[in-house]
């Protein structure tokens, strides 16, 4: 069951890594995202980024003036914008105040790992409206690719201790440093490694 499991792992990772190679530089994943950060992303510039959101009660911002909905250029050639404004500006100190309330902004930055903590808010400009805390993870790309090599590898390893041990057993050498045990069976006199028994067939049980 643990031989069988094993090689699930490894072919699963070997999966992960032809996809790392082959899929994602040319078609990045993405789950989720669509109104709102994305719960799983991963692509070469970016790395892994893992989210998941923190729902808390909805609260909703300070509507916007109606004149200033449309944004702040009136014209194509964008020279001409709205003067300053009483109410525009109170509407600003409101939206702020609103924000701030939602909770700070935590970013960290670990050498294998980035972490970033800040308020979800989502809806149009005019009235946004806040649902809850984002929090994601994000690892860079050789990472990720590192981890998915990491099964194959320790595989492999166990695969080459467990040969040598086999060889060493029928040579009759120590499992530890490979001496000639021939000649002192029950200790190495290389390393004092002590070796243990081999079990005994024993004698059949007479025929009745």
């Amino acid at each position: 069951m643990r031989r069988a499991l094993m090689r699930i792992i490894v072919v699963a990772s070997w999966v992960s890594i032809a996809a790392l190679a082959f899929w994602v530089p040319f078609r990045p994943l993405r789950v989720g995202g669509q109104d709102g950060p994305a719960m799983f992303d991963i692509d070469p510039g970016w790395g892994l980024t893992l989210g998941v959101l923190e729902r808390r009660p909805v609260s909703y911002g300070p509507v916007m003036p109606e004149s200033f909905r449309g944004g702040f250029a009136v014209d194509r050639t964008m020279t001409t914008y709205f003067p300053p404004d009483p109410e525009y500006g109170r509407y600003m100190v409101r939206a702020s105040t609103w924000e701030l309330s939602l909770g700070p902004t935590v970013q960290k930055h670990h050498p294998l790992f980035e972490y970033t903590q800040s308020p979800c808010i989502r809806g149009p400009k005019s009235q946004p409206y806040a649902i809850g805390i984002w929090r994601q993870v994000r690892v860079p790309y050789g990472i990720v690719i590192a981890l998915c090599l990491a099964p194959p590898a320790l595989h492999w390893l166990h695969g080459v201790r467990t040969r040598r041990r086999h060889v060493r057993l029928a040579g009759g050498r120590c499992l530890g440093c490979g001496y000639d045990l021939r000649a002192t069976p029950d200790r190495c006199p290389e390393c004092g490694l002590e070796v243990p028994p081999r079990p005994s067939l024993g004698t059949p049980a007479p025929a009745t």
